[in-house]
């Protein structure tokens, strides 16, 4: 990896250079003060810049600028240097990716080398084939893989008995000498790390695949491979390793009665992060979902003891917190009477056996996906406690506090016409068309990856992630937002319009709870007030943006001066621009 030290200090360079000593990153110094510096920096086509903000004769500031608005430099990460700490804002509304304060130590530099530039992932391919060598090991090289290669299971214990550490093992499974099953089983035996082991074949029978989950094997790959495919579970599996450092919240629970299948389950889903408890019955399945909360059940049909059919059953006919628990059901049954048996209990989908980890795993996460945002949906309510009582949920638990400093693009919006509404309309159309905008713009956000942080009265602060494209998403969601007030007003019958305010810069995020067992993530910081205060200068009809948000969108919207702007405490005034388009976001439209 190329780096490039732009800080004009011999000193810095050297701590610099003292925390990459490792082959793989070539460094190359630039000084301001040099002809030409920022055409010499480009030409270098560096994949990591350490820029620190007081140069010589250049500004940091601008530079970051250019960097980031040159293609040249397309993908290259910023890192900002300096000594005042006030800067680290400023320097991330110029599109920085990090903040390093001076003085920092070698340490400081491994820890954020951990971040931008991890080492790369090894992997050892295994396959008597000359034809998927020169097919697949290079594929996987342009991916950023470091690959190793063996011929057949003997050569490849071999490598694994080196002092290579190996993150992943891809193998095919009809090979000479020592097969891919043969491999696998030895493998689990002697290798003392837990190494995800991918078996590939062009058979497909179910009891090849028994097989190859009995000897340990985490994901089974046909051939030919579909490269993006095999890219996307080798991604997957390897974050086992880190799992237990981004453990969800949800808690499953798998009912599976062959011990292969049981295992493969509870791993690919520890893998992602799920804590995961297994039963292999329907009757020790229940005894557990009476001991414990779950927040999705993934279960067999057929099982000894208790079907899974009948578990369900005795889940929807029990206490209030089973009724409403999601249900996947896995099933070799294709029969139209098993499958009306099964839906008139609830569930929320089907796994048709033989079944991958990869699918099973897409099909909980849709499951969670729907719940999470039913559940977003039933918060939302809760505004009308009133009228609602019954929607009021309970989150979270005593050791759950959160505290972040994060950098956001926040967006506020208003519901204008409503409060003549209240005077005029009687209480329940109000809630009515309370109810009714809340879902439509949960909707919109849904579509730009939005967190949607609260709803105060007929305001809404929403907020947007990841530095490179939340501003864009951003004013594509409130251009979206605005033009969807038409449909509401049709529906509706009521005059109503809506204003947004966005403004970026870094707020803190945390948990706030009074003494009810009720738990909100919040935002909080001045941040989030001048975005209410950009929103409430708009006009109906309005998306108004500040500046710092004009600078991170990068053409990707148009904007006009509006002649107003906030203040900040003790500081000088921010210009406001109207949004007039927004170029459109992925595969979402904007006008």
């Amino acid at each position: 990896m190329k780096v490039a030290l732009v800080t004009d200090s011999a000193t810095v360079n050297s701590i610099l250079r003292k925390g990459m000593t490792e082959g793989r990153f070539e460094l190359a110094e630039f000084a301001s003060s040099q002809s030409g510096f920022f055409e010499a920096l480009s030409a270098f086509q560096p994949r990591l810049i350490f820029l620190r903000t007081e140069l010589a004769q250049a500004n940091g500031i601008d530079v970051c600028d250019r960097i980031k608005d040159d293609p040249a430099f397309r993908g290259s990460r910023v890192v900002f240097l300096s000594s005042n700490p006030r800067l680290r804002e400023l320097a991330i509304q110029h599109r920085a990716d990090r903040f390093l304060t001076l003085p920092f130590s070698t340490k400081d530099v491994h820890r954020l080398l951990e971040i931008l530039a991890p080492k790369p992932k090894v992997i050892l391919y295994v396959d008597d084939s000359d034809t998927f060598h020169h097919v697949v090991p290079p594929a996987l090289r342009e991916e950023g893989f470091e690959v190793l290669e063996a011929w057949d299971g003997r050569e490849a214990l071999e490598i694994i008995d080196g002092d290579q550490k190996i993150d992943l093992i891809l193998s095919d499974v009809e090979m000479p000498e020592v097969d891919g099953i043969t491999l696998c089983r030895t493998i689990r035996k002697t290798m003392e790390e837990d190494v995800p082991v991918v078996l590939l074949t062009s058979l497909t029978s179910d009891e090849i695949i028994d097989r190859a989950f009995e000897a340990g094997a985490d994901d089974f790959v046909t051939k030919p491979v579909v490269i993006l495919e095999l890219v996307s579970r080798i991604k997957r599996l390897l974050k086992a390793g880190r799992w237990l450092e981004n453990t969800r919240p949800e808690r499953i629970l798998v009912a599976e009665d062959m011990e292969s299948i049981r295992a493969m389950l509870v791993k690919a889903l520890s893998a992602q992060g799920f804590r995961v408890d297994a039963a292999e019955h329907g009757v020790a399945a229940l005894a557990m979902l009476m001991q414990k909360e779950y927040d999705l059940l993934l279960t067999d049909f057929e099982m000894p003891h208790m079907t899974g059919l009948d578990l369900v059953l005795r889940l929807r006919q029990g206490d209030s917190r089973h009724r409403q628990l999601p249900v996947i059901f896995a099933t070799s049954r294709s029969s139209h009477t098993d499958q009306v048996k099964i839906r008139s209990l609830g569930i929320q989908a089907f796994l048709s056996k033989p079944y991958t980890a990869d699918r099973m795993v897409a099909e909980v996460e849709r499951v969670l996906a729907e719940e999470r945002m039913a559940s977003q949906r039933k918060a939302f309510k809760n505004y009308f406690a009133e009228v609602q009582e019954s929607q009021l949920t309970t989150t979270g638990s005593d050791d759950e506090w959160i505290a972040d400093d994060r950098f956001r693009t926040l967006l506020a919006a208003d519901l204008m016409g409503l409060t003549d509404m209240v005077r005029d309309v009687p209480p329940l159309e109000v809630v009515k068309l309370l109810n009714l905008f809340v879902v439509r713009m949960e909707e919109v956000l849904a579509l730009y990856d939005a967190t949607i942080d609260r709803q105060l009265e007929e305001s809404l602060i929403v907020s947007f992630g990841r530095q490179e494209d939340g501003a864009h998403r951003a004013v594509a969601a409130a251009r979206a937002m605005v033009e969807g007030m038409e449909a509401i007003r049709r529906e509706s019958g009521h005059a109503v319009s809506l204003r947004v305010g966005i403004h970026a810069g870094h707020v803190i995020l945390g948990s706030v709870r009074g003494r009810s067992s009720r738990r909100e993530l919040t935002l909080i910081g001045d941040n989030v007030r001048l975005a209410r205060r950009v929103m409430e200068l708009a006009v109906p009809g309005e998306t108004l943006i500040s500046e710092a948000t004009v600078k991170m969108l990068s053409g990707r919207a148009e904007v006009a001066p509006s002649g107003r702007e906030i203040r900040a405490d003790k500081g000088a005034g921010i210009p406001l621009f109207r949004l007039v388009s927004a170029v459109a976001y992925g595969g979402v439209s904007a006008k």
